[in-house]
């Protein structure tokens, strides 16, 4: 039965047309980020504003780490066969590199008053910020999914209002910067698009607070039910509580992001150096969580990994134990019997 759930996940390995894309794709946004930021540091004095000194300066070396990241996940996808699971963590590398090298180009063109490219430059900025963010929370879905536990369902219907309220802010955002609508105060967000930012923020608080408690419940009856710390190693309650933290982490990391990037709308208030700050350290924690939590460092099936601990949770809440019951699940048996 393990071996079951374990195999459910495994997809086939990616044509090599589709690897040499991707690593085309990193390729060229490594390029553009480094000479992008080659061009500007020359200019690095009193011309450009302090945040938009350090967005530049960050660019390449979160670029260039998502880079190496999405190369390794490359390198894996075209010697063997990958579960979908872990090919979305190869789309965040790419969304986060290609993020990385717009925005360098943003700003170049900013700084040279370049309007008819800055505009574009942002825009794709946005879009593959949106989607990064789109795939990692989908990541964190599927782990939580495969637990099947009463926190699942919720985390589901948080995931789903997550996204409609990210989707709602950013069209606002981008219709604005368009100036196809009307900008607030100043140029500034209007109050609906404030409104959708704040509800954006608290649902992805809700997904990522569910999605925890769904993992440390898990973990929490496996550990009671476990008649020692072999058999607590073994069914995996350890992993089950580093993703937990690394969970809570990234998901703390954004939600502050993005708190930053609301109060920098509000007119006649300056963040824009926090905003930066926040900005790098929610791309390195997120970085490190796709990659860490994805099974690639280990060649793990994370999915499968979520799907027997799962199974283990429910039997310790209902047998009090895991020990036969598990036992019985190792060798195929119905556990009632």
């Amino acid at each position: 039965m393990h071996e079951a759930l374990r195999s459910e996940e495994v997809s086939s390995a990616l044509p090599k047309e589709h690897i040499q894309i991707i690593r085309s794709i990193l390729l060229g946004s490594a390029l553009t980020c480094w000479f992008g930021w080659y061009m500007q540091s020359a200019e690095w004095g009193s011309k450009f504003n302090l945040w938009a000194k350090h967005w530049s300066m960050s660019a390449p070396f979160l670029c260039l780490a998502a880079c190496v990241l999405g190369w390794h996940y490359a390198k894996e996808a075209d010697v063997r066969a990958q579960s979908s699971y872990v090919h979305l963590a190869g789309a965040y590398f790419v969304s986060a590199a290609m993020a990385s090298a717009f925005t360098e180009l943003t700003i170049a063109a900013g700084h040279a008053s370049y309007r008819t490219l800055e505009t574009p430059s942002l825009a794709c900025v946005l879009v593959c910020q949106a989607g990064a963010y789109g795939i990692l929370q989908l990541m964190l879905r599927r782990r939580v999914e495969a637990l099947k536990n009463d926190h699942s369902a919720q985390a589901g219907i948080w995931f789903w209002r997550t996204v409609g309220f990210w989707c709602a802010w950013a069209v606002m955002f981008l219709l604005r910067i368009a100036q196809i609508t009307q900008a607030g105060y100043h140029g500034d967000a209007t109050i609906f698009e404030l409104f959708l930012g704040i509800l954006s923020v608290f649902a992805l608080v809700q997904f990522t607070t569910v999605s925890v408690l769904a993992m440390s419940e898990a973990s929490e009856l496996i550990h009671k039910g476990s008649q020692s710390t072999d058999l607590d190693a073994r069914v995996g309650t350890q992993t089950l509580r580093q993703h937990a933290y690394a969970t809570g982490v990234a998901g703390g990391a954004s939600a502050l992001q993005m708190t930053v990037l609301l109060i920098s709308q509000i007119p006649d208030v300056e963040a824009s150096e926090s905003f930066v700050i926040v900005y790098i350290l929610d791309s390195v924690c997120n970085l490190f969580c796709a990659y860490y939590l994805s099974g690639l460092r280990d060649r793990k099936d994370i999915l499968g990994d979520f799907a027997i601990v799962g199974e283990a949770a429910q039997t310790a809440g209902m047998y009090g134990t895991v020990a036969l019951p598990l036992g019985k699940l190792a060798k195929g048996q119905d556990p009632e019997v």
